[in-house]
């Protein structure tokens, strides 16, 4: 390993990552040998090694070094990562490193129709993706369901894989949701043929959406446990065959012209509503408002009872509160001192609302200031932005001093897109709904009463209260995957040091910023904190103490003027383009007339007239 880490790959060694490469390959002999011990077998490792360590490579390593074992003796293995690109790679790396072009095999959608399913346990190493992993287990929760892929994921030598390895956090809950407003979408566009082939499936359907509208009407609180419907008369099977049976219906003609595209679309949208209902009404189901909708959640552990135990490597496993609440799984903390990230600099601005809702629709008042104050900092650097995907095409659009490259939130963990770039900008936080919260716990520790959805405070372990615990500690995991797509993730040096970082990062105030910033510090190791101050953007504080936001109100402001082009606008045209009531801009046009940076740009303000016919105007040279 020191041999392909420092001649190949042109890295440095020290005294620390060799340890670490021990500890992987020890960790990696264990599970294979304990794999017929029905305790032993069943435990899930969890190793934290850090990004730059060599884990994936020291993965492909010991797997090709395998390949020299006897006929018979290979204990073969299962690689899970995140995307089809990563698994061919992996693939390809492992058979270079073998010397054999048969020795492993990458196996997902795209592949289907040069490998199939029968022949995958003739390959020693299969490598697939977190989504085809995800699907194989929770197939195996129904044994009745169609299409199953975990045997011929896990088939080998008849005694099954004996060492499975994920990269990156996996899915350790699979959650259903449906909306009371989308069911009865789906019920009604249901047609009365259907109806009568089907009256058991259609009666089904139609007593959960009475059921979910008598908890709505009763409950107190916007959480609370739904009794079970009495399922006596119903099965799966009969949702399964109302589904088979809607492909003969044409759902586009109900509402336009014949359109085959639409149709498909359609079939999936409804067809995807009812296998929800078909997993949560058999479950213990909780009636949730969810962004003002209505909706029944049900949730259950990802792994089935009876798999095996697999090796996670997960990054950010310290952070990731989850694996506290998975039973089966222990955490192998690495050694801190493998990577030191004393070379990155984290520049923090705190205090701005930072949810997807909020940010689409103020996204010029929030990305036009760091835009600009970015320009004149970061001129001919390679700068990668971490944001939510509805934000993604503005970033991209802006002109700026310095080479951009965007990634949203669900697409960024373990992509080594971004490697080279000097510069990481997080805009947006990816904040997840309270019933995510709900459904992990219930779904790793069993359902909860109604009194614990009420309950303030739900104590677990050293956390007051769980679901914030997790909702925080899945940020920290979100923001330090992000953070180490750059370049930071490179070691140049023995002390494990990277090349010079900066990275630039949005948090909101009080405890919550705290923790994320401290959490982002427990996992980066020596990297320098300093504050980021932008001219105008930091809000002001209230009388009550809450941000007013007048100085990002300003700033747009101010910035819409700087770029506006010779001639008039009216007050009002660009009081409604920046989104600004009347009030701020009372108090903006006194401030602008303090300003000569604005006034030195040929921008003055006149007013035209008198009374109820006069016009304010703004006017550029």
């Amino acid at each position: 390993m020191e041999n392909l880490w420092t001649s190949v790959l042109k890295n440095k060694a020290s005294p620390a990552l060799r340890d670490a490469w021990e500890q992987l390959a020890h960790v990696y002999g264990s599970h294979i040998i304990h794999h017929s011990d029905p305790v032993q077998s069943s435990k899930w490792i969890v190793l934290d090694p850090p990004t730059g360590s060599g884990k994936t490579q020291g993965t492909m390593l010991y797997c090709s070094m395998m390949a020299n074992l006897p006929p018979g003796q290979h204990p073969g293995v299962l690689l899970v990562t995140r995307g089809i690109e990563d698994a061919d790679s992996i693939s390809t790396e492992i058979n270079k490193l073998s010397k054999r072009i048969d020795y492993a095999v990458s196996y997902h959608s795209e592949k289907a129709q040069l490998v199939t399913r029968e022949t995958l346990a003739n390959f020693p190493v299969l490598v697939i993706t977190h989504s085809a992993y995800n699907a194989a287990m929770s197939r195996q929760h129904d044994e009745h369901a169609f299409n199953q892929t975990w045997p011929f994921f896990y088939e080998w030598q008849g005694v099954g894989r004996r060492l499975v390895v994920v990269d990156e956090a996996p899915n350790l809950v699979e959650n259903f949701h449906i909306s009371l407003d989308e069911l009865r979408q789906t019920l009604g566009a249901l047609p009365q043929t259907l109806r009568e082939n089907h009256p058991i499936a259609c009666r089904m359907l139609s007593d959960v959406v009475a059921a979910t509208e008598l908890v709505a009407s009763e409950a107190k609180c916007c959480e609370r446990i739904v009794p079970r419907l009495n399922s006596a008369d119903f099965s799966r099977e009969d949702l399964t065959a109302l589904i088979k049976g809607m492909r003969s219906v044409r759902f586009d003609q109900q509402s336009g012209p014949a359109d085959m595209a639409e149709n498909q679309r359609l079939y999936l949208i409804h067809s995807d509503r009812i296998k929800a209902v078909q997993s949560v009404i058999f479950g213990d189901m909780y009636y949730a408002r969810v962004n003002g909708k209505l909706t029944l959640s049900f949730s259950r552990p990802m792994v089935p009872e009876g798999i095996k135990g697999a090796i996670i490597l997960d990054v950010t496993a310290s952070s990731n509160v989850t694996y506290e609440l998975f039973d089966k799984a222990t955490i192998l903390p690495m050694k801190k001192s493998i990577r030191s990230y004393k070379n990155v600099t984290i520049h923090v601005n705190r205090g701005q609302n930072l949810g997807k809702d909020y940010l689409d629709k103020h996204v010029d008042q929030v990305l036009l200031p760091i835009v600009d104050h970015l320009n004149a900092r970061l001129p001919g650097k390679d700068v990668f932005f971490a944001t939510h995907k509805g934000i993604k095409q503005n970033i991209l659009t802006e002109k700026t001093t310095f080479k951009k490259a965007v990634g949203t939130w669900g697409a960024i963990d373990g992509s080594n897109t971004w490697k080279d770039c000097d510069t990481a900008v997080i805009i947006g936080i990816p904040y997840k709904p309270d019933s995510w919260t709900a459904n992990t716990y219930q779904g790793l520790q069993g359902i909860q009463g109604t009194d614990w959805f009420q309950s303030k405070s739900r104590p677990f372990g050293d956390h007051a209260d769980i679901r914030s615990a997790l909702k925080t500690g899945q940020i920290i995991t979100d923001l330090v995957q992000a953070i180490n797509r750059i370049r930071c993730r490179q070691v140049n040096d023995g002390e494990g040091n990277c090349p010079d970082a900066e990275v630039y990062l949005l948090l909101p105030e009080g405890a919550v910023g705290d923790s994320i910033l401290k959490g982002i510090k427990n996992a980066m190791n020596g990297a320098i904190v300093k504050p980021w101050v932008v001219d105008g953007f930091e809000p002001k504080t209230s009388s009550r103490g809450r941000p007013s936001g007048t100085g990002t109100a300003f700033q747009i402001l101010t910035q819409a003027l700087v770029r506006m082009p010779p001639g008039k606008v009216l007050k009002s045209k660009l009081a409604g383009d920046t989104n600004t009531c009347e009030a701020t801009m009372k108090r903006f046009i006194a401030y602008f007339k303090t300003q000569t940076n604005i006034l030195l740009l040929g921008v003055s303000y006149q007013v035209e007239g008198k009374g109820r016919t006069a016009k304010s105007y703004f006017i550029k040279l």
